[in-house]
């Protein structure tokens, strides 16, 4: 979790993760083992990032002593493989501030894995109750993400595309632009804790304000089981004001001070790690001309944004080329109105003497119903980021001379989300017609039983009562199917 101390106030810029994981086993003796860490590293000059990891790990499926019951009652119910959920809130400033271990983008994010055994009607009801769980669990509006067209399924994959292998998993994405992040999301997930924040490394997020009135943060909980096995993560970010010239800087040792208690969780392990060093990044391969890179886009589309994919260009060191020169390998699924999003799934080939490579393509927007728009209609809809896989070469930040020895490393990036507008109607227009409409009705019905109830007398200059019983019996008939026939033609319309 990256930790940013000013003169002025300790905050934290946080990358929180806590990995938990649950051997399935028939039963047994529970064997549940816990480890947490905390590492400290300048992210700029005036900023600490600290990565907090808390390892859950257990050999039974029934009785623990501090596995958290929840993960292995979800382990159990859902088959999933993996799932990894981010909730961020804020950017990272990349160029500026160290590279973290791992970015997402704004708002929630749901990655899984399933079987790739599952019908297409299993995969949406594990779907919906896996949603409906990590929802209820993490306080989160993930329940929006159980809705059929929400669901994507990615079909291609970098690392397989580089292994030469089919994949035997279906990898389903759902994103939330629009959640907001909160202590509300971080307090049930330090439940998850033995000790929660009362004891250990955890101690350094009992000041919620530190975690969240920041420039960015990430609550990062998610389960991955592998083979008959669980495991859960999860993240925070954030980031602090610069510190003002002339003022002493803090340091790690400070944070640790006076935030962290003496004593490690019980039962558990706690480690404290201070990395030195200025800022780090990654740098393009310097391969010779003729080597090829691979580069996966995923990017999904709302259906009420109109992708035009016979205007799609490749642009390489600003000169357009022909895309479908470079395309290695496509999946490009069309939007249904209303029923399934657009999902854009590109591998291109990228020459290594390529510095910048781009994908552009023209759009138009549709006209939505006033009950389409969300609350804040005004705001605009947000659109997801794009997905960058590609093989990248890293360099540690702490010595520029180490290069990482996996050469053909996988490198995630992801572009900054957008907020487009679309033509807002007159909200106000819906209930002057329900209005005008109800007013229109109560006078037509109430005219059309005046006529049913009341008979003119014999001299016809007055109205009087109906007496007859039988009349009675079927003027209320004739009112009821007169009402009836108005509710249904309402309803049609």
């Amino acid at each position: 979790m990256p930790v940013i101390c000013s003169p002025l106030a300790t905050s934290i810029l946080a990358a929180l993760v806590l990995h938990v994981s649950l051997l399935l086993a028939a039963g047994g003796e529970s064997k549940d083992a816990y480890h947490e860490e905390v590492r400290f590293q300048w992210a700029a000059a005036d900023r600490i990032m600290v990565q907090f990891e808390f390892n859950q790990t257990s050999s039974s499926s029934r009785h623990h002593s501090s596995f958290p019951r929840s993960i292995q009652r979800l382990a159990s119910t859902v088959p999933f493989q993996t799932v990894q959920l981010s909730l961020t809130s804020g950017r990272w400033v990349e160029g500026a501030w160290v590279t973290p271990p791992e970015l997402h983008p704004m708002g929630a994010e749901l990655r899984t894995t399933f079987p790739d055994t599952l019908s297409d009607a299993e995969l949406q009801d594990h779907w919906v109750q896996l949603t409906h769980s990590l929802g209820g669990l993490f306080c989160a509006s993930l329940s929006l993400l159980a809705q059929p067209f929400a669901l994507v399924e990615r079909r291609l994959s970098l690392q397989d595309i580089l292994q030469g292998q089919r994949s035997s998993v279906r990898r389903v994405y759902a994103s939330l632009p629009r959640e907001a992040v909160c202590t509300e999301n971080l307090t049930p997930w330090l439940r998850l804790l033995p000790c929660r924040d009362q004891a250990g490394v955890a101690m350094l997020l009992q000041h919620r304000p530190s975690v969240f009135a920041t420039e960015a943060a990430v609550d990062e909980p998610g389960t991955a089981p592998g083979t008959a096995a669980a495991a859960a993560a999860a993240a925070a970010t954030a980031a602090s004001t610069a510190a003002e010239a002339g003022t002493p800087r803090h340091t790690a040792d400070d944070v640790v001070r006076d935030g962290l208690a003496e004593g490690t969780c019980s039962g558990g392990s706690s480690v404290t790690e201070k990395r030195s060093g200025g800022h780090g990044g990654r740098v393009d391969s310097d391969g010779d001309a003729g080597e090829e890179s691979v580069v996966c886009i995923f990017q999904v589309v709302p259906w009420f944004i109109k992708l035009w994919l016979h205007s799609m260009e490749l642009t390489m060191d600003g000169q357009v080329v022909e895309l479908q020169d470079y395309i290695l390998t496509q999946h490009i699924q069309p939007a249904v109105d209303r029923r399934s999003l657009l999902v854009l799934d590109i591998c291109l080939l990228m020459p290594r003497s390529a510095t910048r490579m781009s994908v552009t393509a023209r759009f138009t927007k549709a006209f939505l119903t006033a009950f389409e728009y969300p609350p804040d209609g005004q705001r605009g809809f947000d659109l997801p980021p794009a997905i960058v896989t590609a093989q990248d070469v890293l360099i540690p930040s702490v010595d520029s001379s180490l290069v990482q020895t996996e050469l053909r490393s996988v490198h995630v990036v992801y572009s900054d989300g957008l907020l487009i507008p679309l033509a807002v109607p007159d909200f106000s227009m819906p209930y002057n017609v329900i209005i005008m409409t109800s007013t229109v009705v109560a006078v037509y019905l109430g005219a059309l039983l005046t006529a049913l109830l009341k008979v003119p007398d014999a001299a016809g200059d007055a109205l009087q009562p109906v007496k007859s019983t039988k009349t009675k019996i079927k003027i209320a008939i004739g009112g009821v199917l007169v009402i009836a026939a108005v509710y249904v033609f309402l309803e049609s319309e």
